[in-house]
């Protein structure tokens, strides 16, 4: 299934999804992260062009429904998928 993005990282977030499917990587499931990305940017930061690293820290943030012990214990949750997503993204 094709994600539709329509943030203001949507050429980024177009990219990365080829550059790993051209290594290689189906990327299917990681598509639903960054459509959640997408979701809140668009939500959180509607003007901003530029990933900023107060951007990443609020993303990483834990979530009303997630405990820390769980993040801790599951190596799949959402909090991990999203740290992951800006590590490879190099956020400045």
């Amino acid at each position: 299934m094709k994600r539709t993005f329509t943030g203001n990282f949507k050429i980024q977030i177009e990219g990365l999804i080829k550059e790993k499917q051209a290594l290689g990587f189906l990327y299917i499931d990681n598509q639903n992260i960054l459509a959640n990305f997408d979701r809140f940017c668009i939500e959180n930061y509607p003007n901003e062009t530029t990933l900023t690293r107060d951007i990443g820290m609020h993303w990483a943030e834990l979530r009303p429904s997630e405990h820390s012990a769980t993040l801790t214990n599951c190596s799949d949750t959402n909090s991990e998928d999203r740290q992951g997503f800006l590590r490879v993204n190099s956020v400045r």
